[in-house]
């Protein structure tokens, strides 16, 4: 947590605070825009998966197994 440092009855972030904060936040857009990306190619691998199951899937049912070996 940055804290406020009290001097001569005003208040201010030290310089030091302020790049921790501008570093902080930084990294947090650099995090989301991961988490995004992470996001999508979950999204990219489901649909690939099920495009997949729906070709594979109907021979292996047919064998009475559930899923594609």
């Amino acid at each position: 947590m940055i804290k406020k440092v009290e001097e001569a009855g005003s208040g201010y972030y030290s310089q030091s605070s302020q790049r921790g904060l501008m570093r902080a936040r930084d990294n947090v857009v650099e995090i989301d825009a991961y988490l995004d990306a992470v996001k999508q190619d979950a999204m990219d691998v489901e649909t690939h998966s099920a495009c997949l199951r729906g070709q594979v899937n109907a021979r292996p049912r047919e064998l009475g197994r559930e899923r594609p070996l």
